[in-house]
Protein backbone atom coordinates (compact mmCIF):
# COMPACT_ATOMS: atom_id res chain seq x y z
CA UNK A 1 0.00 0.00 0.00
CA UNK A 2 2.88 2.22 1.08
CA UNK A 3 4.57 2.15 -2.55
CA UNK A 4 1.17 2.80 -4.34
CA UNK A 5 0.52 5.56 -2.49
CA UNK A 6 4.40 7.11 -2.91
CA UNK A 7 4.01 6.49 -6.90
CA UNK A 8 0.58 8.32 -6.78
CA UNK A 9 2.19 11.45 -4.78
CA UNK A 10 4.91 11.15 -7.27
CA UNK A 11 2.69 11.07 -10.58
CA UNK A 12 0.90 14.24 -8.72
CA UNK A 13 4.54 15.99 -8.25
CA UNK A 14 5.36 15.30 -12.26
CA UNK A 15 2.08 17.35 -12.81
CA UNK A 16 3.50 20.16 -10.75
CA UNK A 17 6.87 19.70 -11.99
CA UNK A 18 5.63 20.02 -16.08
CA UNK A 19 4.73 23.64 -14.79
CA UNK A 20 7.42 24.91 -13.36
CA UNK A 21 10.54 25.81 -14.44
CA UNK A 22 14.37 23.55 -13.83
CA UNK A 23 15.33 25.99 -10.98
CA UNK A 24 11.35 25.11 -9.55
CA UNK A 25 11.62 21.42 -9.74
CA UNK A 26 9.52 19.63 -6.34
CA UNK A 27 11.84 17.12 -5.34
CA UNK A 28 10.56 13.62 -5.81
CA UNK A 29 11.73 12.22 -2.28
CA UNK A 30 10.21 11.32 0.83
CA UNK A 31 11.83 14.00 3.05
CA UNK A 32 10.61 16.92 0.35
CA UNK A 33 8.79 19.34 2.40
CA UNK A 34 4.83 19.82 1.83
CA UNK A 35 4.72 22.89 4.85
CA UNK A 36 6.83 25.05 7.03
CA UNK A 37 9.98 27.33 5.18
CA UNK A 38 11.40 24.87 3.72
CA UNK A 39 8.72 23.58 1.30
CA UNK A 40 8.31 24.84 -2.41
CA UNK A 41 4.48 24.65 -2.26
CA UNK A 42 2.26 27.35 -2.08
CA UNK A 43 -0.96 26.99 -0.07
CA UNK A 44 -3.12 26.75 -2.87
CA UNK A 45 -0.93 23.87 -4.51
CA UNK A 46 -0.70 21.80 -1.44
CA UNK A 47 -4.48 21.72 -1.31
CA UNK A 48 -4.55 21.15 -4.73
CA UNK A 49 -2.59 18.23 -4.32
CA UNK A 50 -4.50 17.27 -1.14
CA UNK A 51 -7.52 17.15 -3.35
CA UNK A 52 -6.13 15.41 -5.92
CA UNK A 53 -4.71 12.70 -4.26
CA UNK A 54 -7.85 12.30 -2.05
CA UNK A 55 -9.57 11.50 -5.43
CA UNK A 56 -7.00 8.92 -6.49
CA UNK A 57 -6.72 6.96 -3.65
CA UNK A 58 -10.39 6.66 -2.75
CA UNK A 59 -10.62 5.54 -6.45
CA UNK A 60 -7.76 3.06 -6.18
CA UNK A 61 -8.41 1.64 -2.69
CA UNK A 62 -11.94 1.95 -3.05
CA UNK A 63 -12.14 3.56 0.34
CA UNK A 64 -13.83 7.72 0.75
CA UNK A 65 -11.05 9.09 2.79
CA UNK A 66 -10.67 13.19 3.40
CA UNK A 67 -7.01 14.56 3.68
CA UNK A 68 -7.43 18.08 3.73
CA UNK A 69 -9.26 18.26 6.66
CA UNK A 70 -9.69 20.35 9.83
CA UNK A 71 -6.52 18.39 11.94
CA UNK A 72 -4.36 19.21 8.71
CA UNK A 73 -5.58 22.91 8.81
CA UNK A 74 -4.66 22.78 12.45
CA UNK A 75 -1.50 21.30 12.32
CA UNK A 76 0.28 21.16 9.45
CA UNK A 77 2.96 19.46 10.73
CA UNK A 78 0.86 15.95 10.31
CA UNK A 79 2.10 16.26 6.71
CA UNK A 80 4.94 18.69 6.97
CA UNK A 81 7.05 15.89 4.57
CA UNK A 82 5.61 13.49 1.73
CA UNK A 83 6.67 10.27 3.94
CA UNK A 84 4.59 11.96 6.82
CA UNK A 85 1.70 12.77 4.08
CA UNK A 86 2.18 9.04 3.31
CA UNK A 87 1.90 7.65 7.26
CA UNK A 88 -1.20 10.19 6.99
CA UNK A 89 -2.76 7.97 4.33
CA UNK A 90 -1.48 4.94 4.99
CA UNK A 91 -3.03 5.40 8.48
CA UNK A 92 -6.92 7.00 7.51
CA UNK A 93 -6.97 3.80 4.41
CA UNK A 94 -6.31 1.13 7.74
CA UNK A 95 -9.16 2.81 10.14
CA UNK A 96 -11.56 2.66 7.06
Amino acid sequence: MRNKITDIIFDEIDKFNKERSKSEKIKKATSTHLTGPKTELDSVELIGLLVSLEEKVNKLFKKKIKIADEKIIEKPENISTIDKLIDLICDKIKKK
